[in-house]
């Protein structure tokens, strides 16, 4: 089930690279990011891999959204803190 996850979100971060000027993608990159910070933030004990996996992948989005990406940057980098002090 976790490579299935993980293929998915790496997957998702590709497609964010290749239509990142695609205006119609903003949308679709929003939601994504929107669920990827949800399913992080509210599990207490996550896989290690599948972490890392959203993590890129939800940078990446980041990246690809450019300044749709600031209401997310908060939640964020609150997980990135959170999971980097727990290490």
């Amino acid at each position: 089930m976790i490579i299935n996850c993980q293929t998915a979100l790496l997957s998702l971060k590709l497609i964010s690279k290749l239509l990142k000027n695609d205006e119609k993608s903003i949308e679709h990159f929003e939601a994504a990011l929107e669920s990827i910070i949800s399913i992080i933030s509210e599990s207490d004990h996550i896989n290690p891999n599948f972490l890392a996996s959203s993590l890129l992948c939800s940078t990446a989005l980041a990246i690809s959204l450019q300044q749709n990406s600031l209401s997310f940057i908060p939640s964020l980098s609150s997980i990135i803190i959170k999971n980097l002090t727990n290490r």
